[in-house]
């Protein structure tokens, strides 16, 4: 009787064990997942007239940048983690010369601009918006991509 209460107190005991690491380890899981992803971000509001390329420079990664309806002149890059959110008429201007908007960096949002003048060399695949190998999981939506040679060129990103 005693090995049989000792025997069915073991089982509970390992039972009781394993249901706790179960729970430790989606935790540890589901944390390391928001960790990894999470990035500090703040909302910067450009006011006009700002050179595009110093205020990315300036921004931290996961920064979303919100652009006035204005005009601004590419060539842009983009090589941190962030968010490009223009207004209802905000135009990036190209030089008739390589791409518009190159994205070389992860997780990058390009959304409502209109995007326009890339150059015409088909060798240097000149584009509205290039997204280079690291350009993983980028982001374009709502955008207007006009007058370029290729609208979207992705050259290699995984996802």
């Amino acid at each position: 009787m005693l090995s049989n209460s000792l025997r069915n107190n073991s089982y509970a005991f390992l039972n009781y064990i394993l249901k706790i690491l179960s729970i430790y380890f989606i935790l540890v899981n589901f944390l390391s997942l928001n960790l990894t992803n999470a990035v500090a971000s703040n909302t910067i509001i450009l006011s006009g007239g700002e050179n595009l390329n110093n205020e990315i420079a300036k921004a931290n990664a996961g920064d979303i940048l919100l652009l006035p309806s204005e005009e601004y002149n590419g060539p842009i890059v983009i090589d941190k983690p962030l968010k490009l959110i223009g207004a209802d008429s905000t135009v990036i201007l190209g030089t008739g010369k390589g791409s518009v908007i190159t994205i070389s960096a992860p997780d990058v949002s390009v959304k409502k601009l209109k995007i326009t003048g890339s150059g015409n060399a088909l060798e240097t695949m000149d584009s509205g918006i290039f997204i280079d190998k690291s350009g993983d999981r980028a982001i374009i939506e709502q955008n207007y991509i006009i007058n370029n040679l290729f609208g979207v060129y992705l050259w290699g990103p995984n996802d």
